[in-house]
C-alpha cells in the first residue's frame, strides 16, 4: 500500500497489459531446464531430464516468438538490439559462468578432500567476497584510462586465473583463499564494468 503513495503517478505513457504468455513461456523454460539438467545427470532420471531440456528448448523458442508479437514484451526489441545492455548481459554472463561453478567446486573440495566444516570452509572462501569489494573499487579508477570492453575482459583473465590456481589443489589447502582472492578481484573488476 506504501508503494501507491511513495512511487511517482503514471505521467500519461502508454500502458501495455502484462505479457501473461511470455511470462509463464520464460518460466516454464528456466524450470525446465533447472529440472531437466538435475534429473539429467542421474541415470534413472536421464530420458525425463532430456525430454525437459528439449521442452526448454521449445518453451524459449516460443517465447521468442511470443515477444515479438505482443504490443509490450517483457523484453522490448530496443533492449535486445542496444549494444551496451548485450556487452553488459555477457559480461555477467560470463562472469557466474566462470565463478559460480569455481566457488562451488571450492567449496565441495575444502569439504571432501580437506575435511574442513562449513564454517571453516567459508573463512576459507572469505577472500574472495573481500578482493571482489577491492576490485569494485579498483574499476572506477581503471574504467577512466581503460574502456569497458578491456576492463571486463581484464576482469575475465583474472577470473581465469584464480581458477586456474584452483587447478593445483594438490600443493594444499591454502591454495583456495589464493585462487578465490584472484577470481574475486576479477569478478569486481569485470562486473562494475559489463
Amino acid at each position: 500500500a506504501g508503494l501507491w503513495v511513495l512511487l511517482p503517478a503514471d505521467r500519461g505513457e502508454r500502458r501495455h497489459r502484462l505479457d501473461v504468455a511470455g511470462a509463464v513461456l520464460l518460466t516454464t523454460a528456466v524450470m525446465a531446464a533447472v529440472a531437466g539438467g538435475s534429473l539429467a545427470e542421474r541415470p534413472a532420471g536421464l530420458v525425463a531430464g532430456l525430454l525437459l531440456l528439449v521442452a526448454a528448448v521449445a518453451s524459449s523458442l516460443a517465447f521468442a516468438w511470443t515477444e515479438r508479437r505482443v504490443a509490450g514484451p517483457l523484453v522490448p526489441a530496443a533492449a535486445v538490439r542496444h549494444p551496451r545492455l548485450r556487452t553488459g548481459a555477457a559480461g555477467s554472463f560470463l562472469n557466474t559462468a566462470t565463478t559460480g561453478s569455481a566457488m562451488a567446486l571450492a567449496t565441495l573440495e575444502l569439504q571432501d578432500r580437506f575435511g574442513a566444516g562449513p564454517g571453516e570452509a567459508g573463512l576459507l572462501l572469505l577472500p574472495f567476497s573481500l578482493c571482489v569489494i577491492a576490485g569494485s573499487m579498483a574499476a572506477a579508477r581503471v574504467l577512466r584510462h581503460r574502456g569497458p570492453p578491456v576492463v571486463v575482459g581484464l576482469g575475465l583473465g583474472l577470473i581465469a586465473a584464480g581458477d586456474a590456481v584452483l587447478l593445483a589443489l594438490s600443493l594444499g589447502v591454502w591454495v583456495v583463499p589464493a585462487g578465490v582472492a584472484v577470481a574475486g578481484l576479477g569478478i569486481g573488476l569485470s562486473s562494475v564494468a559489463a
